[in-house]
Order: structure tokens, then sequence, then C-alpha cells
């Protein structure tokens, strides 16, 4: 019952949703008949290579970690989290609890999930990092890098930080992860209580996930080039993000330097990941114009291909994730979750 309505919700919040962007959709639509379609085409195809790969990024943490995961299960969550994330704003979070419950209803370790998503998501800005670090550099050269570009890579660079520095605690001291869960949860129930709400977290939640992390830390720190060639493959799927972009460029008829390219997706994908904004809704869009313009596309230009780079990027994946939550075990019938068998991974 409770799934349903949850469901019934999450349907109520997508109507809302296309009804709010309406104009906005309905821009899209015309802006991509605008262009040649063989280009559009050829975008949209990239950015289907694109989600595949960044499942694959998913996947691999996920068995770095020792969680067996299948890629077309990962590719539905990743698109899923997506939709939940406009429509439940959380920092991101909402959409990672979906890769952690769809691995417990597998009979999966929820904690060891929640590692795994954690070091997707750290991997995959590290091969980010890169191309940014290209596109702040030839905004330098070019003397149009402005403070909001710096501070916006500082900000991902402390989250991404952060974030690896929770792992890496798990493998160079189980016990002081076990300190900070303790406290995290001891602060939790705290305020909950204060609130008049129950504690949400049980006795022993801090033993449970602490020795469950600290099992995926150690999983990592004996195989680092794993690790390594994760980044590479997120190295890659941005590059193919990249390529898309170039498409639409040819789409519309305007030509484009590498330097303007690199630079152009770097600040756009670092305002999507640090902005405040769910999914950075109109402010990504604003930025890659903001930059386009400043490196010389016309501005008429430099709209329609930052809306077009949008609707595929997002709003098309955005809807398709909707269409999927269905496919995840949170709305499928109850059943009773598999046995271990199949559930941990070998490690070679």
């Amino acid at each position: 019952m409770l799934r349903r309505w949850v469901l019934w919700g999450l349907v109520a919040a997508f109507v809302w949703l296309v009804f709010s962007r309406l104009t906005e959709i309905e821009h899209l639509a015309d802006t991509l008949a605008r262009g040649r379609w063989g280009w559009v085409l050829t975008a949209a195809a990239l950015q289907i290579v694109y989600y595949v790969v960044v499942a694959g990024v998913y996947q691999s943490a996920f068995l770095a970690v020792g969680v067996a995961s299948r890629a077309r299960d990962l590719l539905a969550a990743l698109l899923a989290s997506l939709f939940v994330n406009t429509v439940a704003p959380s920092g991101g979070m909402a959409g990672s609890a979906l890769f952690v419950d769809e691995a417990a209803r597998r009979g999966l370790p929820a904690a060891r999930a929640a590692a795994a998503a954690l070091l997707a998501r750290v991997l995959d800005s590290l091969g980010f990092s890169i191309w940014l670090l290209a596109g702040l550099v030839s905004l330098f050269v070019d003397h149009d890098l402005r403070p909001y570009q710096v501070a916006g890579a500082g900000v991902l660079v402390a989250v991404t930080a952060g974030a690896g520095g929770l792992l890496l605690v798990g493998l160079r001291s189980p016990h002081a992860l076990h300190r900070l869960l303790d406290g995290f949860a001891r602060l939790v129930n705290r305020v909950m209580t204060w609130s008049g709400r129950p504690a949400p977290l049980p006795a022993g939640w801090a033993d449970r996930h602490a020795g469950e992390l600290a099992q995926a830390g150690r999983a990592l720190g004996e195989r680092p080039l794993r690790v390594v060639r994760i980044v590479g493959v997120a190295v890659v799927g941005h590059l193919v993000n990249m390529l898309c972009l170039a498409a639409l460029f040819a789409a519309f008829g305007q030509p484009v330097q590498a330097r303007v390219l690199v630079a152009g997706y770097a600040v756009a994908i670092l305002a999507w990941k640090t902005s405040p904004v769910p999914e950075g809704v109109g402010v990504v869009e604003s930025v890659l114009v903001l930059v386009l313009t400043s490196v010389g596309v016309p501005s008429a230009t430099a709209t329609v291909i930052a809306l077009a780079f949008r609707g595929l990027g997002y709003w098309v994946p955005m809807g398709l994730g909707f269409v999927l939550l269905r496919r995840l075990r949170l709305f499928r019938p109850s059943q009773s979750p598999p046995t271990a068998r199949g559930g941990h991974a070998t490690m070679p």
C-alpha cells in the first residue's frame, strides 16, 4: 500500500513538473526541430552512449566493493534518479537512495551499496575534473575565467574530497569510521527526538554500516588499479557527452574550436554538479549561454545550443526515468529477497 501511495505521489509530481515547465518543453521541441536532423539524431545517440557508460561506472563501482549488479538495472536507477532528484530536492541523496534500495531488495548489503553509489559519484567527479581543469585553463588563457567558475570548482573539489575521505577512513581506520557514524546517528536521533518524532536510526546502525563501509574500503585498497580504470571510463563518458555538444554545434551550423567546446562543456557540467537548484534546472542553460557568448558565439545560437544540449542530456532522460520507475523493485509487488547466491561478486 505504501509503495502505491509513493508511486502515485511521484506521478502527481511528474504531472506538476510537466505543466509547470510546459513552455520550456515546447521551446525545446521547437529548438530541436530547427536543427539539422542528422546531427540532432547523432547527438541523441551520443547521449544514449553517455548514460550507458555512466551506468558502467556504477556497475564497476559496485563490483569494486564486492557487489554484483546488472548494468540495465543500474541504468534504470540512474535515469530514475534524475526524476527523483528533481521532484524531491535533497542534494542528490534521494536519487542515491534508489541504488541502495534496489540493492537491498535483491538481498545485497545496503551499506555496501551506499558505499558503491558514493564511490561512483566520487570517481565520476574525478574523471570530470580532468576536463574541468582543461576548460578552466582555456578560459584563463583567453582572459574569460570568472570568480564564480573558480568558486564552483572549489565546491566540487571540497564535496568530492569529503566523500572520498569517508571511504578512505573506512580503509585506514575502521574504528574512527565507527565513531564518526555513531556520532552522526546520535545527532540525527537527538534532533528528531527534540522535534517530537521517533529516532529513525536504530541501535546498532553505526556498527552495521561501519563494518560494511570498512569492508568496502578494504576491497578498494586491495585493488587500486580497478579504481584507476573506473576513473578512465568516467573520462571517456564525459568525452562522449562533450561530443554530443559538438554535434549540436554542427546541427545549428555553428563552427566551434576545441577549446571553446571544452570550456563550455566543463562549466556547464560544473554548474550541474554544484548548483543548489535541483539538477541545475535553469542554471545550467544560463551558464552555458554565458560562457559561449563570452568566447564569441552569437547569443541566439548559444541559446538554442544550450537548450538542445539540456533537452537531450537532462529533460529527455529525466522523462525516461519517470517511465522506468516501475522497473525498480521498490514499485513491484512484494517478493522475498533472493538468497546470497549471486549477491556478492567474486573478486578476481
